[in-house]
């Protein structure tokens, strides 16, 4: 096996865990103890990207208020004394629309309650001062996941967007901080090649690099038009950046090709331990319908009993059931790959380019190349 097989083997930030001297994924349910808690604390944000699904919401509530995340904490906690995994994001439109001591005060919340919480953050980081270089600090010291994470889709973004998120990522990088990037795939990135790609991660440091397909999204078709890969575009994308990567032996973690290759991701890749919740306290979980995507809500957050009714929600269930059965789709039920592929939901295709939404070209050439890196068995 190459460099990036033997740094996928050694490296178990994934959150996956030691168990019997093999890596391995437990059960991801909320109902088994495993808990991602995305808050969508403010809808603010001044950047208007392209890839951007809030800006199609007619529905935008205010910023969570510090009494409603008291209010979440008593609730989860009502459901579940404690977790095996509890992981708590914090999320925007633009998280830096709100203040350093906002997130301190949040994180105390949940610390008081609960002791094991992991904090991340997903950000454009468009500036960094001292008040948020602490705050990064403490997120970096509660997280084996390394879960800052910022935003980076070559040119679609613009010049000043990326002069600014390459000059903060430096400046945490002489605080001894990495951040993480989630990348969404676009006609910019494919004029600009993968080795520029490869560039922008090799020259901050970058820790680890998520690839995403453009998703299709209600209310903003024509954007998709404008800016979106086909999924072959996109499946031959992720082979160049991972084969540049090899040339190069760049020692950098590759979100996409570990969920990939581990055996175990079809039970994590339902979204069944995973709720997004905004400043309505609304439950929310991106859903699909008419080929693109959508916010559905499963209730709210009201009282001491809210977490639980949004867990125990008919169609939260209904949707976990389909997600397990891939929605009944014969071509994903008999696909080799079925649950280790890219598709986080399973739906219509939505490109004519005959590439699945699981980028089944890219999970053919990763697995052949680098086999099963995390294997069942716990």
């Amino acid at each position: 096996m190459g460099s990036v097989s033997s740094m996928l083997k050694e490296n178990t930030r994934l959150g996956l865990r030691e168990c019997g001297g093999a890596i391995c994924e437990p059960n991801y349910l909320i109902e088994e103890g495993y808990l991602d808690l995305h808050l969508w604390v403010t809808y603010k944000c001044p950047n208007k990207c392209p890839s951007c699904y809030l800006q199609a919401l007619n529905d935008k509530p205010p910023d969570m208020k510090l009494e409603d995340v008291g209010l979440l904490v008593r609730s989860i906690g009502n459901y579940r004394n404690s977790w095996s995994m509890f992981r708590v994001t914090m999320y925007g439109a633009e998280p830096q629309s709100l203040p350093p001591s906002y997130y301190h005060k949040v994180m105390d919340i949940f610390d008081e309650r609960f002791d094991n919480v992991e904090y991340g953050m997903y950000t454009s980081l468009q500036f960094v001062d001292d008040a948020w270089v602490a705050l990064f600090r403490r997120i970096d010291n509660k997280n084996t996941l390394a879960m800052l994470a910022v935003s980076y889709d070559g040119g679609m973004r613009g010049n000043e967007y990326n002069k600014k998120l390459e000059a903060s990522v430096q400046k945490l990088l002489s605080y001894g901080m990495h951040v993480g990037v989630m990348s969404v795939v676009n006609k910019y990135m494919l004029a600009e090649g993968a080795s520029a790609y490869v560039d922008f991660l090799e020259r901050n440091s970058i820790h680890r690099f998520s690839l995403k397909p453009f998703i299709p999204i209600e209310g903003q078709l024509h954007k998709w038009l404008e800016y979106a890969a086909t999924m072959a575009e996109f499946s031959e994308y992720a082979i160049a950046v991972h084969e540049e990567i090899e040339r190069r032996g760049f020692p950098i973690m590759s979100s996409t090709l570990g969920h990939v290759c581990n055996n175990n991701y079809a039970s994590q890749n339902t979204g069944g331990y995973a709720i997004f919740v905004d400043g309505g306290m609304r439950a929310l979980y991106m859903g699909y319908r008419n080929k693109m995507e959508y916010l559905q809500c499963w209730g709210k957050i009201d009282g001491i009993d809210g977490f639980r009714k949004v867990v125990e929600n008919v169609d939260r269930k209904r949707f976990l059931a389909d997600q397990r059965m891939l929605h009944r789709r014969l071509d994903c039920l008999v696909c080799e790959h079925s649950g280790r592929c890219l598709a986080e939901v399973f739906k219509d295709d939505y490109d004519s380019s005959g590439e699945c939404i699981g980028a089944k070209k890219f999970v053919d050439w990763a697995y052949k190349k680098y086999g099963a890196l995390y294997e069942s068995g716990c």
